[in-house]
């Protein structure tokens, strides 16, 4: 059927594609495909009955030219004729042998042939040695008859069935067409096979077939339309005409509810009493009608209570997400470290909850946890836990086993819903890396040593919620510049694909291992990216949350990286001016190191990367009363101090162009300096700020 709605379609192409038009082309071709089966396979029975019966009768039209030959004197001429063929006679020696006695038997084969209306009889003796056939006797009496000691060759599957018991063969030949060949064994001698043969021409046969199978295929042909007519007739009474009248009510049925009536009688009334299926489909589809409107009202109510809950559950779902920390960097002004964090909850919200905050300017406290519950239960209970637990928090500002002995007994208070909380807390020292922490029943934190991550198998308690009285055990670790922290809940590893295998912890600390160097940010990125490759379309069954912290320690220097192009310097020039300023640079000091800046950095965009892109790498370093400015690039080598300093006292066109500008840098910093070393240029400039 054409792609387009059964209402687009033409009258034409709705006769063409009805059922009735359907059922008739397949009736046809049932029944053609039938009776072409049946007619070739009546038709091979045929033809295997003609052939049996022609090699019957050249058979035997050979064994009796057989015994004629045995009881008369016609072996002397086949000795003869064979030994002329041994010594290459000429065909005027042959005719030597056609005296009376010969011309008696070759009579009697012409007899023979015309008695039984076959197409050659012949005697002949084949040459097992040249693979020949030397006539003696041949009945025929045309342009194909052949003179004694005439000889051609034979088909090599029929000279192969000589000598056997097969006395029969069917070939077609060049020179005789489709002939059917028998022979009687006279003798066999070393060289020879002595043979009568009688053959029969099927051309004939063949034709005669062929004429009474088109016969037989039109007259078949003729019953089987006829036939298909009246079936496609009955059909389209008892069957076709009542899925009409169904069809119809239906169309009425839609149109009417696109109108907005409200009758319902559509399939009562219908004319249909076949006393089988059709019937009881029109019943059923009266039944339906009555039942879609019930159906009807119900559905609309739902929907407006799902609109409802959907709704609120959207607002729900913001306002958790408003709870959780979602603005990174989240403390850009802190340099000591960099944390980040994400959560995707498996339904609309979540009962897994991150959070981190500072106490004072030198601690920081992070909490990740696990609710028992999911859904909108979980969620209310994440949200009253996480309060409780920032609240709580500064009430214990260096003790996470306090805060969630004192959480733990306000939740197992008045915990009707018996649910529970995994929890795990750490406040770090910013100042000096120490971290101290408490694990409620939560997943192993990982940490990052030297640039490889692995489970810190940390001393659980129990679970927040689950029993009063429980004392928990802080444990203490330090971080060192670089090291990583990384926490998560168990939806992570609990992730399964469609072979139901988790994600599990070993493939956790591969994804956490392949870039163990990296931002935190990320760092939860490629984990969430290989969980996402590893689950591919299966449902999210499990909340899945997760946060890092890298520590910097304490830093003498501040840096920036850009791309080397002109328009960066400003943000290069405020960057720096940024640091002087709250190290109470003098505006004298500050305006001499912009122009500096302004003039290295565009020597370095100009010089530099001449045909490819690049970096700048600015570091900034304030101590006591001077700073000391870096600038760090990979282009091409070159030192600018051994540029040989301008004469001012020439004009412009006596001195040339260039060297100026670094020439001001020198005069103006206290100490200017360069090197090239690990691939880099590194020029630094010192000047006193106050």
């Amino acid at each position: 059927m054409p792609k387009k709605s059964y209402r687009e379609l033409s009258e034409q192409e709705k006769r063409h594609y009805s059922l009735s038009s359907r059922i008739f082309r397949m009736i046809l071709i049932f029944s053609v495909i039938l009776s072409a089966v049946a007619v070739l396979f009546g038709f091979y029975l045929y033809a295997d009955s003609v052939r049996r019966d022609y090699e019957t009768k050249s058979g035997n039209l050979a064994r009796t030219l057989a015994e004629i030959i045995r009881v008369s004197d016609a072996d002397k001429y086949i000795d003869k004729v064979l030994k002329a063929y041994e010594a290459g006679a000429s065909s005027s020696e042959y005719m030597k042998m056609k005296n009376e006695g010969y011309q008696r038997v070759d009579g009697f084969l012409a007899a023979l042939q015309e008695e039984n209306r076959a197409s050659f009889v012949y005697v002949a003796a084949y040459d097992k040695q040249d693979g020949r056939l030397i006539y003696v006797f041949d009945s025929d009496r045309s342009e194909k008859h052949c003179e004694p000691g005439t000889y051609e060759y034979v088909d090599e599957k029929e000279s192969s069935l000589y000598g056997t018991e097969e006395t029969c063969y069917i070939g077609i030949s060049e020179k005789y067409g489709n002939i059917c060949t028998g022979w009687e064994l006279l003798e066999e001698t070393d060289r020879y096979y002595i043979m009568t043969f009688a053959d029969y021409d099927m051309n004939e046969v063949n034709a005669l077939s062929l004429r009474y199978l088109g016969q037989y295929c039109l007259l078949l042909f003729a019953v089987t339309i006829l036939l298909d007519v009246l079936i496609v007739r009955h059909f389209r009474k008892d069957v076709v005409r009542p899925i009409e009248l169904l069809s119809q009510a239906a169309e009425d049925y839609r149109l009417d509810k696109i109108d907005g009536g409200e009758q319902e009688i559509h399939f009562r009334d219908l004319p249909i009493s076949s006393g089988d299926e059709i019937e009881k489909l029109s019943l059923v589809m009266e039944d339906m009608e009555k039942d879609i409107a019930d159906y009807v009202d119900s559905l609309m109510a739902a929907t407006a209570e799902k609109e409802r809950i959907s709704s609120e559950l959207s607002i729900a779902s913001q306002i958790q997400d408003g709870m959780l920390p979602g603005i990174f960097p989240a403390f850009p002004e802190r340099s000591e470290f960099d944390i980040y964090a994400l959560m995707h909850p498996a339904k609309e919200v979540g009962g897994d909850f991150y959070d981190f905050y500072l106490l004072d300017e030198d601690h920081l406290a992070m909490t990740i946890a696990d609710v028992s519950g999911k859904g909108v239960p979980g969620a209310l209970f994440m949200m009253a836990s996480k309060i409780l637990l920032s609240n709580t928090a500064a009430l214990y500002p260096d003790d996470p086993a306090a805060i969630l002995k004192f959480v733990n007994e306000k939740i197992c208070e008045k915990n009707k819903a018996e649910m529970f909380i995994t929890v795990w807390l750490g406040i770090l020292e910013i100042s000096t890396g120490r971290l101290i922490a408490a694990n409620g029943g939560h997943e192993y934190p990982i940490l990052s040593k030297e640039g490889h991550f692995e489970h810190l198998k940390d001393r659980h308690g129990f679970v927040l919620g689950g029993l009063s009285g429980v004392e928990y055990t802080n444990y203490e670790l330090y971080l060192k510049p670089g090291d990583c922290l990384f926490v998560y809940t168990d939806g992570a590893v609990e992730a399964v694909n469609a072979a139901r295998e988790q994600f599990g912890r070993d493939r956790l600390l591969e994804a956490l291992n392949s870039h163990p160097q990296v931002t935190p940010e990320e760092l939860l990125q490629e984990v969430s990216g290989r969980i996402e490759g590893f689950v591919k379309n299966e449902k999210q069954f499990d909340d899945i949350t997760m946060m890092a912290l890298r520590y910097h320690g304490k830093k003498d220097s501040e840096e920036i990286r850009v791309d080397a192009v002109r328009e960066n310097v400003t943000q290069v020039t405020e960057f720096i001016d940024r640091i002087l300023e709250k190290n109470d640079c003098s505006i004298k000091a500050q305006t001499q190191i912009d122009v500096a800046v302004d003039e290295i950095f565009s020597n370095i965009v100009s010089y530099a990367y001449p045909e490819k892109k690049g970096d700048v790498r600015v570091e900034v370093k304030v101590l006591d009363d001077q700073a000391e400015i870096s600038f760090f690039d990979r282009g091409i080598p070159f030192d600018p101090l051994e540029i040989k300093e301008p004469d001012t006292t020439l004009s412009i066109e006596e001195r040339g162009v260039g060297g100026l500008g670094i020439f001001l840098v020198r005069k103006t910093m206290d100490d200017m300096r360069y090197e090239y070393k690990d691939g880099q240029n590194i020029l630094t400039i010192v000047k006193k700020i106050h």
